[in-house]
């Protein structure tokens, strides 16, 4: 084997040691910004614990699932089971359920949820 191949072997497993110390480099990055992450999230105060309630939809979407809206963050859940002890959006805990007697008391709280956030935004 001439010298000029030899050096040109030598160069590319130099080439593929570079590469594989600049992976593990990166990796090791990643894995100390999750571990800063962890232990900041860890040493933060635990948040307080937040009531809410479900209110149930008047009828069913379908029959596999219910829908209902949680009265903490405000948001539609769809597969609602009675089961549920936190709001799977919020993480509140749910104290009470019930079920609207009528559709148009889903629409009058979408109406009040605008109203406020109009006024919100004025």
């Amino acid at each position: 084997m001439s010298i000029r191949d030899t050096r040109r072997k030598l160069a590319e497993e130099t080439d593929d040691e570079i590469r594989a110390a600049e992976a593990q480099i990166e990796t090791s990055t990643k894995e100390r910004n999750i571990l800063k992450l962890a232990q900041s999230v860890l040493a933060e105060e635990p948040r307080a614990e937040t009531k809410c309630g479900l209110t149930l939809h008047y009828a069913l979407t379908s029959g596999y699932f219910q829908k209902a809206d949680c009265s903490e963050c405000g948001e539609t859940i769809q597969g609602y089971q009675k089961n549920w002890r936190y709001c799977p959006v919020c993480s509140s805990t749910i104290v009470t359920t019930e079920t609207e007697e009528t559709p148009n008391d889903r629409l009058a709280r979408s109406a009040v949820k605008e109203a406020v956030a109009a006024a919100i935004s004025s």
